[in-house]
């Protein structure tokens, strides 16, 4: 199967990377990046993108971009598409007022 990479800036194999706001009035988290082939780079239309644990999720634009907006805590971010592997991510989101935080957590979801 072919590998997904989700990505905002530079990438090795495969990355996860997203940014996360603080949204005051909701106490909510926002985690947004980009879905992409790994092997030519081609945002990947229509992936999706959830939290395992809750099955909230989103799909991907015209570019493979998503945007999720969450709790703090610990989630299991699996990004779907047809024909490829799932990648999985699990990210710990804290809220610590007047702050914004950007993140790249980078892997292998075949190891």
């Amino acid at each position: 199967m072919r590998k997904i990479r989700s990505i905002v800036g530079a990438t090795v194999v495969v990355a996860v990377s997203f940014a996360c706001s603080i949204a005051h009035a909701q106490s909510t988290v926002t985690i947004s990046g980009y879905v992409k082939d790994v092997s030519n780079g081609e945002a990947l239309i229509g992936a999706n993108v959830y939290v395992k644990e809750t099955l909230r999720g989103a799909a991907t634009n015209v570019y493979g971009y998503y945007v999720l907006n969450l709790e703090p805590g610990k989630h299991t971010l699996v990004m779907s598409y047809v024909g490829y592997e799932d990648f999985v991510q699990t990210v710990d989101l804290k809220i610590e007022p007047e702050t914004e935080h950007r993140g790249t957590a980078e892997g292998d979801p075949s190891a």
